[in-house]
């Protein structure tokens, strides 16, 4: 199954938070859902900031470990493309 990674992913995740929120119409929700079935990365965005959603909804500050939280850091830095001068 070919997968188009541009211009579908961009569109849904402009309306991931209000997916996530439950804020989403119909149409667009139904279209969320079917491309996440096939987009493995839109689904881990997914996926991820609903734990991180729910971690911050319980309120209970978890204390790391500092190796773990240097390797998050790093993974995270890894991960997001530094900002483009517009």
């Amino acid at each position: 199954m070919h997968h188009d990674s541009g211009h579908d992913c961009s569109h849904l995740k402009e309306a991931l938070a209000d997916y996530l929120d439950g804020d989403l119409d119909t149409e667009l929700c139904r279209e969320l859902r079917e491309h996440l079935k096939d987009c493995h990365p839109c689904r881990v965005v997914v996926d991820s900031t609903r734990q991180t959603i729910r971690f911050y909804a319980e309120e209970r500050p978890v204390r790391l470990p500092p190796e773990v939280m240097r390797r998050l850091q790093e993974t995270l830095k890894a991960r997001i493309p530094p900002a483009r001068e517009t």
